[in-house]
């Protein structure tokens, strides 16, 4: 158990300074496609004209940015608010099963009902 412990915690620091070097190239050269872009763009139409609509083109992309991000937490919030009512209905089932049973029973059918009731609703709570 220590050694998968130590084995995924020194891939997960592999992978965390990989990705942050491949994000710095990605980076750089995103900025360097900036600059070449509004260069180009600066011989036809002029320096001022050019950089603002570079300046328009990131702020659109950033919209864009945020607007998927909006997009993804109400899903998220959709998701878990789905979840949190699917444990409740859950949770009532066997309560409504429990209180429904008729006549005499003893206490070894309860804690079995009451344990399927609790398994039932870990599960759906574990589930995505």
């Amino acid at each position: 158990m220590k050694s998968d412990v130590a084995t995924t915690v020194k891939r997960t620091k592999r992978q965390v300074i990989l990705y942050s070097i491949l994000c710095l190239f990605a980076l750089t050269t995103y900025v360097l496609a900036i600059v070449a872009a509004i260069t180009y763009a600066a011989t036809y139409l002029g320096t001022f004209e050019a950089i603002l609509i570079a300046a328009a083109i990131s702020a659109a992309t950033s919209l864009l940015v945020v607007a998927v991000l909006a997009i993804l937490n109400y899903r998220d919030k959709k998701a878990r608010r789905r979840m949190a009512y699917n444990t409740v209905a859950v949770a009532q089932m066997g309560a409504s099963s429990v209180s429904s049973v008729t006549g005499a029973m003893n206490l070894k059918k309860l804690l079995m009902v009451a344990a399927a009731a609790f398994a039932a609703t870990k599960l759906s709570q574990t589930r995505k």
